[in-house]
């Protein structure tokens, strides 16, 4: 599962904006391309080999819609990262420990857990929002730059040629996926509102 790096690619957009891109390989396509906190953009290496060209420009524009954020919003999403890590390794304990204070009736526990496990819970969901936040911006910039329906096609396309891992390999990253991603139902509901209030 570890990367493979493999060198820089340049590329250039349809506006006629160019990048440059690390490239890198990997056993799964779960995630096509990033944006590291080093504000590099790291392109898996299969998004040139197996998918079309309306692909690659909207991965190349939808991290490049990443760099156009302000580059607080980074800062923030780190800032973010941490507690809500220490929470998702600690929840499973939390609410085990809470169970177990429910069954023995130990109220002064109980009351500490469930206090711990709504503070667990807040960290996660604020993370997940700043991500989702994040990803929305990023994917409102493809929309703008490479059109609604292209777009469209790319997520079919990605979602008919990923490559499946095993079944834990799968279940782990559509979890890291889905905390770190909104479903593309919810981005195309708010990109309508979104543009209807601008519109108004």
């Amino acid at each position: 599962m570890g990367r493979s790096f493999e060198g820089t690619k340049n590329c250039q957009l349809p506006d006629g904006d160019k990048i440059e891109v690390l490239l890198y390989s990997r056993k799964t396509d779960l995630l096509l391309g990033q944006l590291t906190l080093l504000n590099t953009i790291i392109i898996n290496k299969s998004l040139f080999e197996r998918y079309s060209k309306t692909v690659q420009n909207y991965v190349l524009f939808h991290e490049y819609g990443h760099k156009k954020i302000h580059p607080l919003f980074s800062i923030l999403l780190v800032l973010l990262l941490i507690p809500a890590l220490l929470s998702l390794l600690a929840i499973v304990p939390t609410v085990l420990l809470l169970a177990h204070s429910i069954l023995t009736s130990n109220l002064q526990q109980i009351s500490a857990l469930t206090f711990l496990l709504a503070g667990e819970l807040i960290a996660i969901g604020l993370f997940m929002s700043a991500c989702w936040l994040n990803e929305l911006l990023a994917e409102f910039y493809a929309f703008k730059k490479l059109g609604l329906e292209n777009v469209k096609q790319a997520w079919a396309e990605i979602k008919q040629k990923h490559l499946k891992q095993n079944f834990l390999s799968e279940l782990f990253g559509k979890i890291l996926i889905r905390l770190t991603h909104p479903p593309h139902w919810l981005t195309l509901k708010t990109y309508a509102s979104v543009s209807k209030t601008k519109k108004a």
